[in-house]
């Protein structure tokens, strides 16, 4: 698995779905819950979709140019799902994206702010500092 192999996606409550390619994603156990994490800037256009959902799903594409498509270009400017001709597909009250070589799709259950973090490894402090455009992150629990 590639870290950058996922696009990551937010629907609004309006219904407004958005798209991007999502390179710092990690899973694992937390609070007895099977979750996916997800880094995403402030500055991000899915970060608005992100904070206006109660629920996002990552989708699997071994496609580097959809990946670089959706990591470059931002949603503010163009339909990035319609014009890669993905299509998104609810099931059982869940979306997923048809021909992902995986669709998760969770409820997020926290959002932790990366600029109040305290780091104390000096290199990832030197090279990862945050600022104003800092990181979410956002704990999804897998359904």
């Amino acid at each position: 698995m590639k870290n950058n192999d996922f696009i990551l996606f937010a629907k609004k409550n309006n219904g407004e779905i958005n798209g991007m390619t999502c390179g710092w994603v990690t899973d694992g156990i937390l609070w007895n819950k099977n979750v996916k994490m997800v880094f995403v800037r402030k500055s991000r256009y899915t970060y608005e979709f992100l904070m206006d959902s109660d629920h996002f799903f990552t989708a699997k594409f071994d496609d580097e140019k959809l990946l670089n498509y959706f990591g470059s270009v931002t949603g503010r400017d163009e339909d990035k799902i319609k014009k890669s001709d993905l299509k998104i597909v609810s099931e059982n009250g869940r979306e997923k994206v048809e021909g992902a070589l995986e669709n998760i799709y969770m409820r997020k259950i926290a959002v932790f702010d990366s600029s109040k973090a305290e780091f104390l490894d000096e290199e990832i402090s030197k090279k990862f500092r945050e600022d104003e455009d800092a990181h979410m992150i956002f704990v999804g629990e897998i359904l």
